[in-house]
This record gives structure tokens, C-alpha cells and sequence, in this order.
């Protein structure tokens, strides 16, 4: 959470002004913990999706900005973007630590081959991002996807039905089923029933909104990730 410390905050002060409207939206979206999904995608779409000047393609600019001058770092673990807020728990969290929660999201380890300066790196996310948003984007396969036969038999029939998630209906999204499936296991509220539900609420969401939709999987997978994490994290802190 903000709090006054930051009106006199020389790392603050050093984020340029897109970096530092950015900065402050992502902080109500951290976890318990301090952690996000730092996926530029999931980021447009769940913290900044009216913010015209916000894009994905310059968002990881700005996300390397705030990582350079601030506690919050940007950083790559098992091919995924994450965000971690360092002194998060230390300093702004308030809550009782029975109440926190599980800790879902990995870790910020200070090391250099972590942080990400990749511009460019998601061009090819967005072309005309504010000027053609209504337009849908056409979804581009990974070279490595090989089909449905490495996903679940269950999972593989809902996604049928979801076309809209079609990117991540093959065998290359496999690993990352496996992570929703493992991250989803220790909380019985998230059975196969649940997440049937939360695939296809997801399908239709980008059915309504075809011009949100990501046109690589990895992207997709970010948000997915995100929206996951977010859901879970409100079941921790529910009273049971």
C-alpha cells in the first residue's frame, strides 16, 4: 500500500511519468505477499486497461523503469514474467499472518540473469493497440504445438468447446496446465468443476472482448495465470 514515504521517495521520483501512473495502479493488484503476474497482457488488461498511453508494447519499458529505481522488481522465473514488491511484507502489510494466506508466486532472488530488458520483445502482442482495439487479433500458433494429445482427456473436451482459447488448447500448453491444475490442488473449493466453470467464463470474455485477445500463447498464459492467482488468493483469505 502507499503510504506518505513516497512524496519524499527518490526512486519514485525517478520513474518517468508513465512508469509512475503505472506504478501506483499495480499496487492495489499485488497479493498478499507482494507478487503479481508480471505478464505485460495480464498487466493492460487487469491494470491499466483504459490507460490509452499504457500499451503492451511499451508496458515493459516502464516495467523495467520501475524495477530499476524502486523495490519493485520485474523478473523472469521458469520462462514467466512476475512482479515482487521486496519489502512488502516488512513494511506495508497489515494483515494478521493467519489471514495472508498461501504464498503461490515465486520469489524475487536478487539475481542479475533475472531482470528482464527485452524491448521489443512483445511488438508483435499489439499492433494498433488504441486505434484498433475493436479488431481481433489474429491468433498465432507457437511453432511447438503438437496437438491435443498431451493434455487431460477432461481438460482437452472443455477446451473443445472454447475457441476462443484455442492457443492454449494444444500440447504445447501442457506445462502450463500442469502449473493451473498443481497451483489450484491445495484448496477444494478450485475442484474440475470450478475451473470448467472459470474456462468457460474466460472464452467468453474474449468472445466480447476480440480485440483484448493475445495472439501468442505465452501471453495468454500470463493472463490466465494472473486471473488464476487472483481467485485463489481470495479463497485463502476467505473464512472457511
Amino acid at each position: 500500500m502507499i503510504n506518505k514515504d513516497i512524496s519524499d521517495s527518490e526512486g519514485f521520483s525517478g520513474l518517468c511519468p508513465p512508469a509512475a501512473v503505472l506504478f501506483c495502479m499495480l499496487i492495489p493488484h499485488f497479493d498478499s505477499h507482494g507478487k503479481m503476474n508480471g505478464g505485460p497482457g495480464y498487466i493492460k488488461d487487469a491494470i491499466c486497461p483504459r490507460i490509452n498511453y499504457l500499451t503492451i508494447k511499451n508496458i515493459p519499458k516502464f516495467l523495467q523503469d520501475i524495477n530499476n529505481h524502486t523495490n519493485v522488481k520485474w523478473f523472469v522465473f521458469n520462462g514467466r514474467y512476475w512482479l515482487h514488491s521486496i519489502k512488502f511484507l516488512s513494511e506495508h502489510q497489515k494483515l494478521k499472518e493467519e489471514k495472508i494466506g498461501k504464498d503461490l508466486l515465486p520469489s524475487y532472488s536478487g539475481l542479475s540473469q533475472e531482470l528482464v530488458a527485452h524491448e521489443g520483445e512483445v511488438e508483435g502482442e499489439v499492433e494498433g493497440e488504441v486505434e484498433g482495439e475493436g479488431r481481433e487479433r489474429a491468433a498465432v500458433p507457437s511453432s511447438t504445438d503438437v496437438g491435443l494429445s498431451d493434455l487431460d482427456t477432461n481438460l482437452k473436451a472443455i477446451l473443445k468447446d472454447c475457441p476462443h482459447l484455442d492457443l492454449i488448447s494444444t500440447g504445447a500448453s501442457s506445462t502450463f496446465w500442469d502449473q493451473i491444475l498443481a497451483m489450484c490442488e491445495p484448496y477444494p473449493q478450485a475442484g474440475p468443476a470450478w475451473l470448467s466453470i472459470k474456462i468457460r467464463k474466460w472464452n467468453q470474455w474474449f468472445s466480447t472482448n476480440k480485440g483484448r485477445r493475445s495472439k501468442k500463447r505465452e501471453f495468454l498464459e500470463d493472463r490466465i495465470t494472473g486471473w488464476v492467482v487472483k481467485d485463489l488468493e481470495a479463497m485463502a483469505r476467505r473464512k472457511t
